[in-house]
């Protein structure tokens, strides 16, 4: 899991959000004992779209938005719900040919996120690993897994 401190300087940095802001999401995060990132989107300071595109510049993978799109029911297919919300990760899209699955996680670096997924994926299909916030992955799986 990604320290709060990486995202909180990049936040300030990059001047998404002002010192004062943050100070108001980490105070938030505290009280409620959530991550840093939830607080950001439930007090409403950024949108899934933004913190996404952060954390694409913290850590050099693509984003790309959960909602609006269903994935395709193969991709869905190859992470079972009880995997998908153990990794906390979602499927983006298959690719038959190459036999590898596009997957959206918080922290691409996070081993025990990777240990998860293999768990619960066949072997023989490759993972790509994109980026996408907590709240907006634990959405996409109430949207598309739970309806």
């Amino acid at each position: 899991m990604m320290d709060n401190s990486v995202l909180k300087q990049h936040l300030i940095e990059t001047k998404r959000l002002t010192p004062d802001a943050v100070s108001r999401a980490e105070d938030y995060a505290l009280t409620a004992n959530i991550p840093l990132d939830e607080s950001v989107i439930f007090l409403k300071l950024l949108n899934y779209s933004i913190l996404g595109q952060c954390l694409s510049e913290i850590y050099s993978k693509p984003y790309f938005p959960l909602m609006g799109k269903a994935p395709t029911e193969i991709s869905r297919s190859k992470i079972p719900l009880k995997t998908a919300e153990a990794a906390l990760a979602f499927p983006l899209e298959y690719d038959v040919k190459t036999n590898a699955l596009k997957i959206a996680v918080s922290d691409p670096d996070d081993q025990e996120i990777i240990r998860t997924l293999r768990k619960g994926i066949s072997p023989l299909t490759g993972i790509e690993l994109t980026v996408a916030s907590r709240p907006e992955i634990r959405m996409a799986i109430d949207v598309y897994y739970k309806g």
